[in-house]
C-alpha cells in the first residue's frame, strides 16, 4: 500500500541520515585525535622539535577523509619533514606557520590521485579548518621551543660566568640552605666538590651565630650587605676571615 511504501521510504531516509551522522561524527573524532596526538608529542619528555614536526606529518594522513592517498610535508626554513609518499600535486592545500606574526614555515597536504570535478576543491571545509588549527598549534610549539633554546643558552652563559670568576659566589635561603655556589666558593671553604657544599648548611659555618643574625638584620634593613667582615669555618674547622 502507499502507506507502507511511505513508511519504508521514511525508514530508508532515516537510516541514510543516521549513517551520514555516524560517518561525520567519526571524521570529527579523527580530526580531534590528530590535534590531541600532536599535543601528546609535545608532552613527551626530551622530544625535540624535529621529532614533533615529523610526528605531525605522520599523523595527518589518517585524519583526512581519503587517508590512503593523502601525503603531507612541513617546510621549516631549510628543513623538510614529510611522509614517505609525499608528492606535490594539483590537489593541494597549504597553510603558513607563523611565529609572532612572521612566517617561519609551511604545511602542505596533497592527494596523490586526481579527484572528481564534483568534489568542492577536493578538501572538505572541516579539513581546511583542521589544517588551520594544526599550523596555529605548530606556531605555538615552535615559539615555545625557541624560547626554551634561548633560555638554555642564557643559563649556559650564566653558569660559565658564575663558575669562571675568581671570587666566591653563593646563594642561600634565609634559613641557611645553600641554593647554589661557584667553584671558587667551594675552594674557599675547602670542600671536595659543589655537591658537598650544597648538602651542608651555611649557618653551621659561622663561628659566632650572632654575626649571622647581624648580617641578616643588615640585609633586611638595607636590602644589601656590602663590605661586611665575618669569620667562618672551613670544612676541616679552620677559621678564616671573609668579606661579604
Amino acid at each position: 500500500s502507499q502507506a507502507d511504501a511511505e513508511v519504508i521510504v521514511k525508514r530508508t531516509r532515516t537510516k541514510t541520515q543516521l549513517q551520514k551522522l555516524t560517518h561525520d561524527l567519526g571524521e570529527r573524532v579523527k580530526e580531534l585525535n590528530c590535534l590531541y596526538s600532536i599535543s601528546r608529542l609535545v608532552e613527551q619528555p626530551g622530544t625535540s622539535l624535529e621529532d614533533i614536526l615529523q610526528g605531525t606529518v605522520d599523523l595527518i594522513p589518517p585524519s583526512w577523509q581519503y587517508s590512503t592517498i593523502t601525503c603531507a610535508r612541513i617546510t621549516l626554513k631549510d628543513k623538510t619533514f614529510s611522509t614517505d609518499n609525499f608528492e606535490k600535486t594539483i590537489w593541494k592545500q597549504s597553510g603558513d606557520i607563523l611565529v609572532k606574526g612572521e612566517k617561519v614555515g609551511t604545511l602542505d597536504i596533497c592527494y596523490l590521485e586526481e579527484m572528481p570535478e564534483a568534489d568542492s576543491g577536493a578538501f572538505l571545509k572541516e579539513e581546511q579548518a583542521l589544517l588551520a588549527a594544526i599550523v596555529e598549534q605548530l606556531g605555538r610549539i615552535i615559539e615555545h621551543k625557541q624560547m626554551e633554546g634561548t633560555l638554555r643558552e642564557s643559563e649556559k652563559r650564566y653558569r660559565s660566568l658564575f663558575d669562571s670568576v675568581p671570587i666566591g659566589l653563593y646563594r642561600t635561603s634565609l634559613d641557611g640552605r645553600f641554593i647554589d655556589v661557584n667553584l671558587s666558593f667551594v675552594d674557599i671553604l675547602g670542600y671536595a666538590d659543589r655537591e658537598s657544599v650544597l648538602a651542608a648548611n651555611a649557618a653551621d659555618n659561622y663561628i659566632d651565630p650572632a654575626t649571622r643574625e647581624a648580617w641578616k638584620e643588615s640585609l633586611a634593613r638595607n636590602g644589601v650587605v656590602s663590605g661586611y667582615l665575618l669569620q667562618i669555618r672551613k670544612q676541616d674547622g679552620t677559621p678564616i676571615w671573609i668579606e661579604t
